[in-house]
């Protein structure tokens, strides 16, 4: 596992965020030098007992020593023989107020795991697991506290946990940290705080909805991602050609490389960078052709928008630039581009690489129209 302990000023962010009444026992499950449960200590003082789990059998000797009044327990947080055998786990499960918690972001040559919660089931990033193994065996009556890469909030494949989430607890993210907080590591991060209670109002993991058209008609765009990595097309010659859209052609914007014409999309249209940085955006019309799946392509409902879109893009960019997620590598996430899109006026559909250019859904009577078809 990679291990970025919490810097002080990130815990006392943390600790300022629970109540000014609070009191009773805290939990960090991935305790570490003890920043979080340390701040919680400073802000409370005696009103709160402190329990600590980590897998580290140095990093909890000397926890033991440095704080005798607190309940360290050594335990694998992922071993759940381990875990229900410690002494802190224990305690938390009988009664718990809040839970505290920096996770590791992730473990080398791991993508993360398959998971069960709930009404969900796939393959998680290891912080969104261990943020799991809380909520699925501990019932904090205050709520949890928890530091996450936003890739763990943003990534859309974590959208339908963060929803079956959403179902029991109301979700917020309470402050972005700066990519720098955190000593020998770049990562974007932020304070989420979930607390007892349903709610779907949480912006930052689920898209806003759909703005009224605006004043000049119903502009529709369809916001296609590519699905084509670049290196199956330098691997392959195919039988039946088209031009093959890269990030390089958002500079050059002659393509240079050709793919199957199974997954190819009509033009004309705009693309944009979804992972990187952002680039100018780029409108092609080359005819049908085949995006990486490092593009988002946008196509308007007709051509006599494509201008329109291309300066709504241009004139949004430090939104776009605000959009970008990522722990390591920004990236896009489609239903960012969506968000900006509709706050610009535009109605958004998300279709997939190849499909067939669909229907423009706006206005009620129209989206009705496009429910019966």
């Amino acid at each position: 596992m990679d291990a970025f302990y919490t810097p002080r000023a990130v815990a006392e962010r943390v600790a300022a965020a629970m109540p000014e009444d609070f009191s009773g026992r805290v939990l960090d499950p991935a305790v570490g030098a003890g920043a979080l449960l340390s701040a919680v200590q400073e802000r409370f003082g005696t009103k709160v007992s402190l329990y600590g789990i980590d897998v580290d059998a140095t990093v909890v000797r000397g926890l033991r020593r440095a704080q005798p009044g607190w309940v360290i327990s050594q335990a694998d947080l992922l071993q759940n023989k381990a875990k229900t055998a410690s002494r802190a786990w224990r305690a938390a499960r009988e009664e718990i107020a809040a839970v505290v918690l920096n996770p590791p972001f992730s473990y080398r040559g791991n993508g993360g795991d398959r998971i069960g919660y709930k009404e969900f089931s796939g393959r998680v990033a290891p912080a969104m697991r261990f943020l799991v193994e809380v909520l699925s065996d501990l019932e904090p009556s205050v709520g949890v506290y928890a530091i996450l890469p936003d890739g763990a909030v943003d990534a859309e494949r974590h959208q339908p946990l963060w929803e079956a989430i959403r179902r029991r607890y109301t979700v917020s993210r309470l402050e972005r940290f700066k990519t720098t907080s955190f000593h020998g590591a770049r990562v974007s991060t932020s304070l989420v705080r979930l607390m007892p209670g349903d709610s779907y109002d949480q912006p930052a993991v689920i898209r806003r909805d759909a703005l009224e058209p605006s004043l000049d008609g119903c502009r529709c765009v369809e916001v296609i991602r590519g699905r084509v990595p670049v290196h199956s097309v330098r691997a392959t010659v195919p039988t039946d050609p088209l031009p093959f859209l890269h990030t390089t052609n958002l500079r050059m914007r002659t393509p240079d490389m050709v793919a199957s014409a199974a997954l190819a999309d009509e033009g004309p249209l705009i693309m944009i960078s979804r992972v990187g940085r952002w680039s100018d955006p780029t409108l092609l019309d080359v005819g049908r052709a085949v995006l990486s799946d490092c593009l988002v392509a946008l196509r308007p409902r007709s051509r006599t928008q494509l201008d329109s879109l291309q300066g709504s893009l241009r004139e949004a960019k430090a939104n776009f630039l605000s959009a970008y997620r990522g722990t390591g590598a920004q990236y896009l996430t489609l239903a960012a581009i969506q968000a900006q899109l509709e706050e610009l006026g535009w109605h958004t559909h998300v279709v997939k690489a190849s499909g067939s250019v669909e229907a423009c859904c706006c206005g009620d009577s129209a989206a009705r129209e496009c429910e019966r078809a």
